[in-house]
């Protein structure tokens, strides 16, 4: 394992130690950011802040840093979040009956301050990871961002909500020949497995991605969208079990069937203690997700390795699945209005189903959701919207890809039954699926 310690200091910086290899080739590389016990009115010191950059090919680098103090972050955020939720009250109605100086220009200026400091905050850091990741060549560079350490609640809740995404580490790592791939994606780790293992790769089992979709409450959205997004997933292999508006007693398919994907569409929201969630199963029932824990360790004891809730203000839903050690889960971070979390799905879904990663997939589905909206819809207006979906994780193994789960990432012939008719050598492309069987079994039917 090769290890580079950097003690940084505001006053003066010294690298102790050095041992790299230069142009070393990998997959991937996780820069996981290990906040400690410290709080941005005094800053996280040298003890509190810890980054390693770690490689799918188990090599590793460790950075001990310091960032100074920064007030002004929890309270632009907060600022933002003000101007944000108004924004979403004045889109529904509820604010129009009086004056306000709320408006899509003060929440962009709030959006572009708050991006701002966050980019001020982090660049000494962004300086001594340059150098660093320079020496590899990866398809694929995430953010982790650890929070275990963090004893306050207001703290720890700032670090969940910040944009890391936003973080303009890119520009320092796009230029020179040796550029790059920075995704520019981030994760956050409420609780971390080292023993979690997300898939066998080494499964012959010819099998297919098998989802599961709650469809909560339906009041005031249409969860019918979300429906016939997730069927779309059929022609790329996936065997879907709907549970729409369900009583409890349904949960019973999370016991019996095996299953890679849960997917929730309605209504959620964070409670209080920013520890719990709950979901509105249908229009009269709420559930917290610590009312069927062992239902949910039943579902990941058989496989469930991913989790998608498509609905508002789910970072209690993620902490408490993570508690049970959920490999991976996605959630919106603050309210959402349906038609934005559903042409959000739809991107992710489209990529994810193609055969991205899951940090590649939300990438791409943030990108189209600003850039492929006209000027005056709501993704423009609400600045700052196309960072609330965040990817939560407590294992350091990379998410299992959509053929990993078993799903066919090419276009699907639109018919291949040829009634009793014998296939024939032009009916070859009509003749798929068998890859895996023959593979695995072929070789002994000589």
């Amino acid at each position: 394992m090769s290890i580079l310690y950097i003690y940084v200091n505001t006053e003066n910086i010294k690298i102790t130690r050095v041992t790299l290899v230069s142009g070393k080739s990998c997959m991937g590389i996780s820069i996981n950011l290990e906040f400690g016990d410290g709080d941005f009115e005094h800053g996280f010191n040298r003890s509190q802040f810890i980054v390693t950059i770690a490689t799918l090919d188990l090599q590793s680098t460790q950075i001990v840093a310091q960032l100074s103090p920064s007030p002004e972050i929890p309270r632009l955020y907060q600022d933002w979040k003000h101007q944000y939720h108004n924004l979403i009250r004045q889109q529904r109605g509820f604010n129009n009956d009086r004056p306000t100086h709320i408006s899509s220009k003060s929440c962009q200026k709030q959006a572009k301050a708050l991006r701002r400091q966050l980019h001020e905050w982090l660049k000494p850091l962004s300086l001594e990871l340059e150098p660093i990741l320079q020496q590899y060549r990866a398809d694929e560079i995430h953010l982790v961002i650890h929070t275990q350490k963090v004893t306050s609640p207001i703290t720890k809740d700032t670090l969940h909500r910040l944009p890391w995404q936003e973080w303009d580490l890119s520009s320092h790592l796009s230029e020179g020949n040796n550029s790059i791939n920075y995704t520019g994606e981030a994760s956050l780790c409420f609780n971390f497995n080292k023993a979690n293992t997300v898939i066998n790769s080494n499964n012959n089992k010819i099998r297919r991605v098998k989802i599961i979709s709650i469809f909560g409450s339906s009041e005031g959205i249409n969860t019918n969208q979300d429906r016939y997004l997730i069927s779309n997933l059929k022609r790329r292999g996936a065997e879907l079990t709907y549970l729409t508006e369900p009583s409890r007693a349904d949960f019973i398919q999370l016991w019996e069937q095996d299953c890679d994907i849960l997917f929730f569409a309605g209504h959620s929201e964070t409670q209080s203690d920013t520890q719990t969630g709950v979901i509105n199963i249908n229009p009269r029932d709420k559930l917290s997700l610590a009312e069927i824990k062992k239902t949910l360790r039943a579902a990941i004891a058989k496989g469930l390795k991913l989790a998608i809730f498509n609905s508002c203000d789910g970072l209690g839903l993620a902490k408490e699945l993570a508690d049970l050690n959920l490999p991976y889960i996605i959630v919106w971070r603050e309210v959402v209005p349906d038609v934005i979390a559903q042409k959000f799905i739809e991107h992710f879904l489209s990529s994810f189903a193609e055969g991205k990663s899951l940090f590649a997939s939300v990438k791409e589905a943030r990108d189209k959701l600003y850039e492929l909206a006209e000027r005056e819809s709501l993704e423009k207006q609400l600045s700052g919207i196309t960072w609330l979906p965040i990817i939560c994780q407590t294992t350091n193994e990379p998410p299992p890809s959509w053929s990993d789960l078993g799903g066919l990432t090419g276009t699907l012939p639109d018919n291949p039954y040829r009634g009793l008719a014998a296939f024939r050598e032009e009916d070859a492309p009509f003749y798929f699926g068998r890859e895996k069987f023959i593979a695995v079994f072929g070789r002994g039917c000589l």
